[in-house]
């Protein structure tokens, strides 16, 4: 395999025309496990609040094919849908499994959801029954946002949307926190609130100095990140990291061989008067060495400007790899203001050597 090679891994279909928002982790024997949503199609194809369920799929090469899907989560009666998984091996070997499903979800109107966690002993063969991490709350979260710290403290940032969209959608990021394995979560202290649509959609890594970081989505011209020096309980307030970027979700991860930041977003020119405040091309990474003071080694990942790549997530497997998976769609229109398309949503991944991105 080459320093970067491409991987489809849910291609849309007439029945399932977005395929969307992954988590993934490595099994005790090699093979990688992905789970992501898997939408219908009809009326409300393509957007947030299409009927959905949240599925898996298995690669025994590497991410380079993969199986047929298993599903895991499907809405309840009276559900909007089922989002955003996340996946994540304790430091015991056990496997979390998390996602919430929205009970409202209107333009416009007040978002509530409830959060879950299912666990596994073998390997993703089988999971508990779901637990609750939150109920009938504001909070929306992105993929594969689940993080284990040294102390073994769990964090699960969330968004609080009191308003989905519309003049009253500022949001405001911050962590839930598990001191127990996951099982009883406590709220964090502090919120962190930018203007516009808000600070959304975090990822948090850890940062030199016991400092944790987290990457923030933005209607401010560039991935915007904040700091918390308390293990997740409070942050700071968030500033630019220098990245310009329009509105689209960033990924924000530590390489585990070096402890240098790496961001995958969208390095595109800001434009209000596009959609979503400018282009999701190109998908683009930077490293930091200096705990996110600084960006360097830029690299172009996927460049199509008549195609969004968004709703990233980054995760480290063997032989020095990171599996990148993210959303492809090509726009409805690409000329300015843009529209963005919802018919043909695929999932895919772009598989790269940790050196491709140091070269």
């Amino acid at each position: 395999m080459s320093d970067l090679n491409y991987t489809l891994v849910a291609p849309a279909t007439h029945a399932h025309p977005r395929n969307d928002s992954a988590s993934a982790i490595e099994l005790a024997d090699g093979r990688l496990y992905i789970a992501y949503m898997e939408f219908a199609g009809g009326a409300l194809q393509g957007h947030d609040e299409a009927p959905n369920r949240i599925v898996a799929k298995e690669s025994l090469d590497g991410g380079a094919n993969w199986g047929t899907t298993r599903v895991l989560v499907e809405p309840e009666p009276g559900d909007v849908n089922v989002y955003n998984p996340s996946l994540l091996r304790l430091s015991d070997g056990e496997i979390l499994f998390s996602y919430f499903h929205y009970l409202e979800l209107e333009w416009g109107q007040p978002l509530l959801s409830s959060g879950y966690l299912c666990r596994s002993n073998d390997e993703a063969a089988s999971f508990s029954p779901p637990e609750s991490i939150w109920q009938r709350q504001p909070y929306h979260s992105s993929n594969n946002a689940l993080f284990q710290l040294p102390s073994d403290r769990i964090l699960r940032p969330v968004g609080r949307v009191p308003i989905w969209g519309g003049a009253e959608d500022n949001q405001q990021a911050g962590c839930l926190y598990s001191d127990d394995r996951g099982q009883t979560w406590q709220g964090g202290e502090s919120w962190i609130h930018l203007p516009l649509r808000g600070a959304m959609e975090g990822h948090v890594a850890p940062a030199p100095n016991d400092r944790l970081l987290m990457a923030l989505r933005t209607q401010l011209g560039s991935v915007f990140l904040s700091e918390s020096r308390d293990q997740g309980q409070t942050w700071s307030r968030a500033q630019t990291s220098g990245l310009k970027s329009g509105e689209s979700m960033p990924c924000l991860s530590a390489i585990p061989q070096t402890g240098d930041l790496l961001m995958v977003w969208n390095e595109s020119e800001y434009d209000p008067s596009f959609d979503h405040f400018g282009r999701r091309s190109p998908l683009s990474c930077a490293l930091s060495r200096d705990g996110g003071h600084n960006w360097e080694n830029h690299k172009t990942i996927e460049d199509n400007p008549a195609w969004e790549f968004t709703n990233i997530a980054c995760n480290f497997i063997k032989g020095d790899k990171v599996l990148i998976t993210y959303l492809a769609s090509p726009m409805e229109d690409p000329n300015p203001p843009g529209r963005l398309g919802r018919s043909a949503m695929s999932l895919q991944a772009a598989i790269a050597s940790v050196d491709w991105f140091y070269a």
